[in-house]
């Protein structure tokens, strides 16, 4: 369902950019099968970042007013054709928060293991953390640290990881580690930033530069808004976003530079062939002299 999820955005990249309803009508049915294909997974989590990801690429176009609403029918239409018992796993997210608010338990041992895992991973991770605040246990080792080590989330251990992204940074990483992390995704939304604000100021941007710009950024949204639910630190999005936020800051700057560059040449060219007055000079004929 993640993976799935985190492709939207470069699907509605190039949404944005094709203009032929033929390569559409191809892109609108990849869609479709996302869509089908991230329910029939029934990851309550991947049906969030689906929501989040249609309201994210609403906001982000021009026609708005439009796509908002056309996304929430996509999405009731998908509600409505969904299995009976995918919408009951679905409906529990909001039961769920509804016993957390009143402290009540949740009767089903495998939904309590899924939903109050966070909880226990956070819990431990900040313990770890206060051990280990400088480095923590290592990359990889909060399950290791929470069977082997004396830690523990009310008397429960286990081989389990921290199910939420800050967790797994602080207990694995430490502050250098949060530090490190932090300043890598301030890199990326700095380079989304300047090509946000260059893309205006060039006659012929590259042709994906704008879309693939969004869809960076929204990337970075939905692996934070799954972090809060799962330890993703060393998911490949993460360094793909990247890389491709860096690929696309190049093509800006390339076609900025021969814009300038063309710019140039024309004005060279245009004070060549005219010239100011001070510089023409005329020959004089036979029978004058010069003055």
């Amino acid at each position: 369902a993640f993976n799935l999820t985190l492709a939207l955005p470069i699907l509605f990249a190039f949404l944005a950019v094709r203009r032929r309803w033929g390569k559409r009508i191809i892109l609108l049915s990849l869609l479709g099968l996302f869509l089908v294909a991230v329910a029939l997974t029934g990851s309550r989590a991947g049906a969030i970042l689906v929501v989040l990801a249609f309201v994210l690429a609403g906001l982000y176009s021009r026609r708005r007013w439009l796509l908002l609403p056309l996304g929430s029918v996509v999405l009731l239409a998908c509600w409505i054709v969904l299995p009976a018992e995918y919408q009951k796993r679905y409906e529990s997210i909001f039961s769920f928060v509804d016993n957390l608010k009143m402290n009540k338990p949740i009767a089903n041992e495998s939904a309590y293991e899924s939903a109050y895992g966070r909880i226990i991973g956070w819990g431990v991770s900040w313990q770890i953390f206060k051990d280990h605040p400088i480095l923590g246990v290592g990359a990889g080792n909060f399950a290791p640290a929470f069977w082997g080590l004396n830690y523990s989330y009310m008397g429960r251990k286990g081989w389990s990881q921290p199910h939420n992204l800050p967790g797994q940074v602080i207990s694995e990483l430490g502050a250098l580690g949060a530090i490190s992390f932090l300043f890598f995704v301030f890199r990326i939304w700095r380079s989304t930033r300047e090509v946000r604000r260059l893309v205006p100021t060039l006659r012929s941007p590259p042709p994906l530069s704008a879309a693939l710009n969004r869809a960076i950024v929204m990337t970075i949204a939905l692996l934070f808004v799954a972090g809060l639910g799962g330890h993703n630190l060393y998911r490949y999005n993460w360094y793909l976003a990247a890389a491709l936020a860096v690929v696309n800051f190049r093509l800006v700057l390339q076609a900025r530079g021969k814009e300038q560059q063309a710019a140039v040449t024309e004005e060279a060219q245009s004070t060549v062939s005219v010239g100011p007055e001070w510089g023409r000079c005329e020959v004089p004929a036979a029978n004058q002299s010069y003055s």
